[in-house]
């Protein structure tokens, strides 16, 4: 077997566990991030058996992170019908979780993260989310999911914090923000009645796309998987750190959505209430997102990581992002 030497001793046990007596091994690593590193896995003497290989460690403030992707991956997505890796095997190495799971990057394409949709890439993968909601809420919610129905934040800090970040330098002035937030944080609770399981990390990178017509995709990356109201993945969708949507009708991608989510038997609410029902997420999506930008700012990532690259790239987004819903 040969390996780099940065290959961590759990992904090399896991790797002999799952190719037992494999002639070689080697490692092509396919992204990091602050709490994750990612590699493929190819077998030498047996090329159709590879596998993917993740790496995620502990977060501090999230007690099932490290565990929370391989239980979606073993006790929910099998249920449900769409398009994801299988899980081989995993194993936990002191605080940092391993999984293997089904090579997909020979059907699909994954685009970079700073790719930017098309309407056609749309179309492709939006039946998938439809898929997901409507399925997911028979599924039911699991203990070790995130509950985005509950709020993080608070309106009183929200507001300190956009008004530290202009006084930085950062953002220029959110009038009204304290308003909006105190209202989007009341009117949360009325986002109830289609709550579900929620992927809530649906950027380019995370959606492969098949390399061969009809179009289709599949979701990887399932370590901040959820419940809560749809609209809160739709959210995302419209917000991402590199623009992905940029340029594509939102008003489109959001019929496309419901269309198929009406295709599929699922409940599908009166255009006005839809209207509604989503203005209360963006808003609610995005003054949750302000906690996490000031903190990028006041306790900056490592120049040049992953997570810091995502919050350079973000942080003007998320204030167009809030600058806009203040004038709408």
């Amino acid at each position: 077997m040969s390996e780099p030497e940065e290959i961590p001793a759990g992904a090399l046990s896991l790797a002999q566990r799952l190719f037992p007596g494999a002639g070689s091994l080697s490692w092509h690593p396919l992204g990091s991030g602050g709490i994750s590193r990612v590699w493929r896995l190819v077998v030498g003497d047996r090329p159709a058996a590879n596998a993917v290989i993740k790496e995620t460690g502990s977060v501090g403030s999230d007690p099932d992170f490290v565990r929370r992707e391989a239980a979606a991956y073993r006790d929910v997505l099998p249920r449900l019908g769409i398009r994801t890796p299988r899980l081989l095997d995993s194993v936990e190495h002191g605080d940092v979780r391993y999984l293997a799971l089904e090579d997909l990057t020979t059907g699909y394409g994954f685009p970079a993260e700073d790719h930017r949709w098309t309407l056609d890439e749309f179309r492709c993968f939006l039946p998938g989310y439809a898929h997901l909601h409507v399925e997911g809420r028979e599924v039911g919610r699991r203990p070790w999911m995130l509950e985005y129905g509950q709020p993080t934040w608070s309106p009183d800090a929200v507001s300190s914090q956009a008004l530290d970040l202009a006084r930085l330098g950062i953002w220029g002035d959110l009038p009204g923000l304290s308003a909006m937030a105190r209202r989007a944080f009341e009117e949360l609770a009325s986002l109830d009645g289609l709550d579900t399981i929620l992927h809530l990390d649906v950027h380019p990178s995370n959606v492969g796309l098949r390399h061969a017509p009809p179009c289709r995709c599949a979701l990887i990356d399932w370590d901040m998987t959820g419940w809560g109201a749809p609209e809160f993945d739709l959210a995302y969708l419209d917000i991402q750190p590199f623009g992905a949507s940029l340029g594509v009708d939102r008003e489109l991608v959001l019929d496309i959505y419901w269309r198929e989510r009406e295709r599929l038997g699922g409940a599908v609410p009166a255009a006005a209430e839809r209207n509604r029902r989503q203005r209360v997420a963006d808003e609610v999506f995005a003054l949750a997102l302000v906690s996490v930008a000031h903190r990028s700012v006041v306790q900056p990532y490592a120049g040049g990581s992953k997570p810091a690259r995502y919050w350079n790239a973000m942080r003007p987004l998320l204030f167009e992002k809030l600058n806009g819903l203040l004038t709408r």
